[in-house]
């Protein structure tokens, strides 16, 4: 299959057709990593990292990190350092 290039923004695009697109199973915004070998160029499809699950998130979590508050009750109001409420 021959495609021609077209210069945009100081670079050369290629746009892919849509056989392949499909092919390659690509929509919009995906990453493609390009190298050069003997033969032309090489396109992959860079996978989706692996989701973590909320265990692993939520161990990586650090009470230091976040700002601590001091409240105190009066009456029916909690007052911070920051504002007041009912």
């Amino acid at each position: 299959m021959i495609v021609t290039t077209k210069r945009i923004s100081g670079g050369i695009a290629i746009i892919l057709p849509k056989s392949i697109v499909q092919g390659m199973e690509l929509t919009d915004g995906d990453s493609l990593d390009i190298t050069i070998s003997a033969g032309g160029l090489v396109m992959k499809k860079m996978g989706r990292p692996p989701r973590r699950s909320l265990a692993q998130i939520v161990a990586q979590i650090r009470s230091e990190s976040y700002r601590q508050r001091s409240c105190k009750f009066s009456g029916n109001a909690i007052v911070s350092a920051n504002r007041a409420t009912t």
